[in-house]
């Protein structure tokens, strides 16, 4: 008799589990209901979220995402809502309670949809009880140092995408409140105005591996040499279209575990920048679009510390005045697979440059440049290269014998 109660228990629990596997949990799909009703939009974007169909699973319905064995919700795409085509359309306060439901939720798109604030007490502080909630996308709103304040309860959060908020004056980021995200990993403030005081205290957000502060409206001299000595964890740093001083390479290398530097188009000149502290663990530096103005030989290369990149895989210095033959410790970046250097002033013979012993590279544009007339034979042992340009440059047609050599 006992065998046949746990039997019958059994088969309870496996048909509850199966029946969680074929539909969400009615909780979650009333409250995504809820959601849809709360948008002030003039088009429906989301049909398939249909309330008068009693039966629909709402883990079928589109920008939903649910775990296949629980049924929870556990991603929504919630980008590009509203009609902004509408000039009259007007702003959205949202009511940040309708996400409680969702308590396995890791994924909440909400960019691009002129969210301006919050129904009263209903603000981001609620979304402090989604313990599992690890990446926000808030880009393309309307934010404010109040909505900042309150992300900081968010203490789940290892991914956070607040690009280009609209501000009509820089932003003062309250890291007392966004100091205690201690899982933060990635903070991407892309387009977004803000004080550059910020980046006197960013030290503290100690967990960060990516900082991406691309066109922020940041110029001159950044003042976080100790900040950035504090942040032993940071992998990778974007300053895209940031008109700052130079000097600040010579200090990237207190940043003991960086390996991607880009900044591209921030209007560096003069000289080649000199890197001090580690530079072993690069594997990209991205520095086109400058007013860089070099003569480049095995004495600049080195005394700016260049030669000691040995772990490189990407090198973009392409658009800028660099001139000169090509170093010949570059031989010496054998990992190196990406390679631009178009339209520079550099010149020579390919064949007697370090270029055929980089045996790694997959795409080289040596367009725009000077160099001696080039011929296909001088990448014969780039067995990985799919990719190579060299408009501008004098190109020597060889016979068909040679071709039919090159293994391309």
């Amino acid at each position: 008799m006992e065998f046949e109660v746990f039997g019958w228990w059994l088969l309870l629990a496996a048909f509850f589990q199966l029946s969680s596997i074929h539909g969400c949990l009615r909780e979650e799909r009333v409250a995504l209901l809820q959601f849809k009703a709360s948008l002030n939009s003039s088009y429906d974007y989301l049909t398939s979220w249909d309330s008068s169909q009693e039966e629909s699973n709402c883990c079928d319905w589109a920008r939903v995402e649910c775990d296949n064995t629980t049924g929870h919700v556990i991603k929504l795409h919630l980008f590009h809502l509203r009609d902004f085509s509408n000039i009259d359309l007007e702003v959205w306060y949202l009511n940040a309670s309708l996400f409680l439901p969702f308590q396995e939720l890791k994924y909440l798109d909400l960019h691009g949809n002129g969210i301006s604030g919050w129904v009263p007490n209903e603000g981001f502080e609620r979304l402090s009880r989604l313990s599992k909630l690890e990446e926000l996308r808030f880009c393309a709103n309307y934010i404010n140092e109040s909505f900042l304040s309150s992300l900081g309860q968010i203490l789940s959060l290892k991914k956070l995408y607040l690009r280009d908020n609209q501000l009509d004056q820089p932003m003062n980021i309250p890291i007392s409140e966004l100091r205690r995200l201690k899982n933060l990993q990635e903070l991407y403030l892309d387009g977004t105005n803000i004080d550059k005081s910020f980046l006197r205290k960013v030290g503290v957000m100690t967990s960060l591996n990516v900082l991406s502060m691309q066109d922020c409206g940041l110029n001159g001299s950044l003042p976080i040499v100790q900040e950035l000595r504090r942040l032993k964890n940071l992998q990778e740093l974007y300053l895209h279209g940031t008109n700052i001083d130079k000097s600040f390479l010579r200090k990237v290398g207190v940043m003991t575990s960086l390996n991607v530097l880009s900044m591209q188009d921030c209007g560096l000149n003069g000289s080649l920048p000199i890197f001090q502290g580690k530079k072993s663990c690069f594997c990209k530096i991205l520095l086109s679009n400058n007013l860089l103005i070099v003569e480049l030989n095995l004495y600049t290369f080195h005394f700016a510390g260049w030669c000691e990149l040995t772990n490189l895989q990407e090198l973009v210095l392409s658009y800028n005045k660099f001139e000169g033959i090509l170093p010949s410790c570059l031989a010496n970046m054998t990992k190196l697979q990406i390679f631009d250097i178009a339209s520079n002033r550099f010149n020579g013979s390919i064949d007697l440059s370090p270029l055929p012993s980089l045996k790694s590279l997959q795409y080289l544009d040596l367009s725009h440049n000077y160099f001696n007339p080039i011929t296909f034979s001088s990448f014969l042992n780039l067995s990985k290269l799919e990719v190579i340009f060299s408009d501008g440059n004098k190109l020597v047609i060889e016979t068909l014998s040679q071709r039919q050599n090159l293994g391309f």
